[in-house]
């Protein structure tokens, strides 16, 4: 009897949270959108980039469902404080534009190993995002940033 009682209790908790969640999701939905959207986005063009290049892998093309979790839950926390401080209306923003932007240069940079987009700046810009991996575009010179830098 106690077991079911708790049972009941704690899915009767549950549910009222979950209730929340997902009714802050609804009426958020204007900012929770674009990152399920770029994040998804960013997923397909990354499993057609790795299936053309030859090196896809189920467990690396599955990353995005825990990307959108992530992001949607700090976002979630970001927005219920923005709720209950006035002053902190900016911080969705701040937090969020980057992570976006983020998203927005790794589809950029799986457009260009598509041969869907091209061109110097952008050549440029995938050499100076991703200088810490074997990058796409052949790593330029310490000459060649020098002058670039000038």
């Amino acid at each position: 009897m106690k077991t079911t009682t708790l049972l009941i209790l704690l899915s009767s908790v549950l549910g009222g949270l979950f209730y929340n969640v997902i009714d802050d999701f609804i009426a958020n939905k204007a900012q929770f959108l674009p990152i399920v959207l770029v994040v998804f986005l960013d997923a397909i063009f990354a499993t057609l980039s790795h299936l053309k290049s030859g090196d896809f892998k189920t467990s690396k093309s599955l990353i995005f469902v825990g990307k959108i979790a992530s992001f949607g839950a700090a976002l979630y926390v970001i927005i219920k404080v923005e709720e209950g401080y006035d002053y902190v209306d900016w911080l969705s923003e701040a937090i969020m534009v980057p992570i976006l932007m983020g998203q927005i240069l790794s589809m950029f940079k799986h457009w260009y190993s598509l041969g869907l987009i091209s061109g110097p700046l952008l050549e440029n810009l995938l050499n100076n995002v991703d200088r810490h991996k074997t990058g796409l575009v052949d790593q330029t010179t310490e000459e060649e940033n020098n002058e670039l830098q000038n």
